[in-house]
């Protein structure tokens, strides 16, 4: 088996089905950034974790607000109308 690296499409929508404009949404291991960028489309606000140095830097490039690298070690400041992710999984 492999992992898949991105999230599907289909997927995405499902999670992201009940969230707007006027919802705050952290996304704690956000990868190559396929949710935040359908939640920016959406016009929600996005904030973001990925260990990554290097994916991190790409969301970063897509005007995505990237709070740091770990999220286990985050004290949140704000509320968060969701928390979306999606772990790796297998196929």
């Amino acid at each position: 088996m492999r992992y898949q690296r991105i999230t599907p499409e289909n997927i995405i929508k499902k999670l992201c089905l009940n969230i707007g404009s006027n919802h705050r949404v952290l996304e704690p291991s956000a990868g190559e950034g396929a949710i935040c960028k359908h939640l920016l489309l959406k016009k929600a606000e996005v904030h973001a974790f990925e260990l990554n140095s290097e994916k991190r830097n790409k969301l970063k490039k897509e005007n995505i607000t990237v709070l740091g690298a770990d999220f286990l070690s985050y004290t949140p400041t704000e509320n968060y109308d969701r928390v979306v992710m999606c772990p790796p999984f297998k196929y």
